[in-house]
């Protein structure tokens, strides 16, 4: 449940923190072994399912702490971390004091710890290395030290190739495989220098070796660094929000087809109708399987109701379309208008045939009769209640009444007519839409655009949390999300009007997913992935590496930068990407 990782995680960084900093971390006496050592130090800690156990990564860490790290002086010796093996890689900038590089590693591995160990791909750590740690802190050398207990071949020989992009900008690397008792040979490929420990202990020794060899080249600058260009925007820079993918060969969903066959329906408009659902599911993967694969059932409904083709009969759209083919032979020439008992056969079809697909009903309707059958009004309620999504098709366009019925009978946003330029367009969008949807105690961005009466949808699962965080912590909490990105105005009114005022009411400073590196602004993106900023926001001041958002007046906000530091802790809003067509 994401709401209760996150006040978990958000205890051990408010609570746990401050006993960290006031007795492990706070006052240590740090003694180095070599005064001056003016390297910019970048320490990789495996957390994977290599290390075997969560004890053997506590291990490390502790020996890390207690007899590695405590022999530089951190002044000197600026230290970023970089942790990997719990769903994602996390990667620290420079620290200037042991203190907070002591409290970064304690959270790191309490999130480690209860999120589990993973695979990882030392091919990944070496890309974070080149892209934060190298290009970035001052113009001293770099020394990555990679503490690892990876031994796989392939996984190592992936690597390669960026640990060699690596050394030729100038880094120095330095591998220890620990819980190893000699199985090198591979390793040595990545690294300058390859040390071994046979249990996941640092001992004094090989602590000395690692300083002495990072510290070779202490106070040797460069007088080409490495330098980044100026990223160009990508389209998610300036986008609303992030796009729900479209894929509907990849849809996952369970669709009622509910057609009307009443006589106000001609033989015309179901011969069309046929013909442009035939053509629209020939698109989707109909059937039982694959996992993403969509089911159709068909309701026709007049004066009386006819269930014509069940989930459970459905086997592939080449059936379907035969079924299709048959709808103009269940015309009884009735008066119809039995729109509830339609709606409600589509009620049982979804509660008794249901699946782990979404559930989306299409009404196509002529007829309409709330005065001799019942009113479907509280039914259609009902039913999104139940999380499906109604769409309607008007039958009768030039009725205006009568669509804005069928509109209250919708989902908003899913309101067509036959006359609609694209119909079958816009429904199939419409479809992958509601095959979008955000994981519980989460609230899905999406806007609902009165003027030409569409839904739309995005990929952003927004919630909010009120406790106080070091935002150089605030990404790692998000996980498996990621701090918001507020790319749009639109997007900034959705949080102020929806997660603020119920999340985080009366709270004036929000950590948001803004950071900059090198002097590039940035949003975090999904995947462990991440870009540049667009036109939007603009932000008024630089005294930062930390983007939040300020309610300095009224309803108005505006964007500043900021300090890591426990002095400089806010609450912050946190995004995950929505189960789509493609991600599920």
């Amino acid at each position: 449940m994401l709401r209760i990782y996150f006040l978990s995680f958000f205890l051990a960084v408010t609570s746990a923190s401050p006993a960290l900093r006031s007795g492990t971390c706070a006052n240590v006496a740090t003694t180095a072994l070599y005064s001056n050592c003016y390297v910019d130090l970048t320490v990789g800690i495996d957390m994977s399912l290599a290390m075997g156990s969560s004890h053997n990564i506590k291990t490390l860490d502790a020996s890390l702490l207690t007899n590695y790290l405590v022999e530089y002086d951190i002044g000197d010796t600026y230290t970023a971390a970089i942790a990997f093996g719990f769903s994602t890689i996390n990667s620290s900038s420079y620290f200037t004091t042991y203190e907070k590089l002591c409290n970064y590693i304690h959270v790191i591995e309490n999130q480690a710890v209860d999120i589990g160990a993973y695979a990882a791909k030392l091919s990944e750590v070496f890309t974070t290395f080149r892209d934060n740690q190298l290009p970035t802190g001052r113009n001293y050398q770099k020394v990555f030290v990679l503490f690892t207990a990876i031994t796989d071949t392939d996984n190592i020989n992936q690597a390669v190739p960026i640990a060699n992009q690596v050394r030729t900008a100038g880094a120095q690397i330095i591998i220890v495989a620990v819980g190893n008792t000699g199985d090198t040979n591979a390793l040595s490929q990545l690294g300058d220098q390859v040390l071994t420990s046979s249990d996941f202990t640092i001992s004094d020794e090989l602590s000395r070796q690692v300083v002495q060899s990072s510290c070779l080249n202490a106070g040797v600058t460069h007088s080409d660094p490495v330098t980044s260009t100026t990223p160009m925007p990508t389209t998610l820079s300036n986008a609303i929000g992030t796009p729900c993918a479209a894929n509907v060969t990849n849809a996952w969903l369970d669709i009622v087809l509910l057609v009307d066959v009443s006589n106000i329906m001609t033989a015309a408009d179901l011969q069309k109708l046929r013909a442009q659902f035939t053509t629209m599911f020939g698109d989707f993967t109909v059937g039982q399987d694959p996992r993403h694969s969509s089911r159709v059932a068909i309701v026709t409904y007049s004066t009386d109701v006819r269930y014509v083709y069940n989930f459970t009969s459905v086997t592939n759209g080449a059936d379907l379309s035969k079924q299709l083919a048959k709808l103009p032979s269940y015309q009884l020439g009735e008066s119809g208008g039995n729109l509830y008992g339609g709606m409600q056969a589509a009620q049982v079809a979804f509660s008794t045939q249901r699946s782990y697909r979404r559930q989306v009903l299409i009404m196509a309707v002529a007829s309409y009769d709330p005065l001799e059958f019942s009113d479907p009004s509280i039914l259609s309620i009902e039913l999104q209640q139940d999380e499906i999504t109604l769409f309607s098709i008007s039958y009768r366009p030039n009725d205006n009444i009568f669509t804005s019925q069928l509109r209250n009978l919708s989902s908003p946003g899913y309101t067509y007519t036959i006359m609609d330029k694209d119909l079958i367009s816009k429904v199939s969008f419409g479809l992958t839409q509601a095959n979008c949807v955000c994981p519980p105690r989460s609230l899905q961005f999406r806007m609902y655009n009165r003027n030409n009466n569409t839904n739309e949808v995005y990929s952003d699962c927004l919630s909010g949390y009120a406790g106080d965080t070091d935002p150089q912590f605030t990404n790692f909490a998000c996980s498996p999300g990621i701090l918001a990105s507020i790319t749009s105005q639109q997007k900034l009114h959705f949080i102020t009007d929806n997660i603020v005022p119920h999340d985080m009411s009366g709270i004036k400073n929000i950590t948001v997913g803004g950071h900059r590196r090198n002097g590039v602004w940035y949003w975090y993106g999904y995947d462990n992935t991440e870009y540049p900023f667009g036109d939007f926001p603009s932000i008024t001041d630089n005294r930062g590496d930390y983007l939040y958002a300020n309610n300095y007046f009224g309803f108005n906000w505006r964007f500043l930068s900021g300090e890591s530091g426990f002095q400089n802790a806010k609450p912050y809003l946190c995004q995950i990407k929505a189960c789509d067509t493609d991600y599920f």
